[in-house]
């Protein structure tokens, strides 16, 4: 339930999602761990410090509004910079070929999918925090990767979740952008 509120409350770009995005991972470090899913396991420590960040960066951020002021303002969302977007795929892919190495020393038997959605988490929530719309490009393609992991695991009520998320980040992502186009308006 918490995590359909977490998406809602993304969805919306509410500022209110980060502190579920405290309390759903310390809930969620039980299940992952009795089930072997160990690096989302992990994830969840990593998602209570990137929720306090996202806080930070979406409620106290500055704009520079001109030479030495600052204007405190809320974060906007924002496309992707194009200069990032190779620092962000060889993160990503850092991260796969860690995480799957690290895993390979546990008794998972899903360490490629584990891993791979694991580094699409890290990556996610840091544009999340950021606001770069295109966060959701992530989450899509990791709701779509849990649906089969987690029906695989027998984990089904995670799977059927992980279906309304998907939907959820289609729709985000749609709604983040226009959004975006509203606030390059005002």
């Amino acid at each position: 339930m918490l995590g359909i509120i977490y998406m809602v409350l993304q969805y919306r770009a509410n500022a209110w999602m980060w502190i579920v995005g405290i309390v759903m991972p310390i809930i969620n470090l039980f299940v992952y761990f009795q089930t072997g899913i160990y690096a989302i396991f992990s994830l969840q420590i990593y998602y209570i410090f990137i929720a306090s960040y996202g806080l930070w960066k979406w409620k106290f951020s500055t704009k520079r509004v001109s030479e030495g002021e600052t204007s405190a303002k809320n974060l906007p969302i924002t496309n992707t910079p194009r200069k990032l977007w190779p620092v962000i795929i060889g993160v990503l892919l850092a991260l796969y070929g860690s995480i799957a190495f690290l895993l390979t020393f546990t008794d998972s038997n899903v360490v490629w999918v584990d891993s791979l959605n694991m580094a699409l988490c890290i990556m996610g929530m840091w544009m999340c925090a950021r606001k770069y719309v295109e966060q959701w490009w992530l989450w899509i393609v990791y709701d779509i990767i849990c649906i089969g992991l987690y029906f695989y695991k027998e984990l089904y009520f995670y799977s059927a979740i992980s279906i309304v998320y998907a939907i959820i980040a289609v729709f985000g992502y749609l709604k983040w952008k226009k959004m975006m186009g509203a606030e390059v308006t005002d």
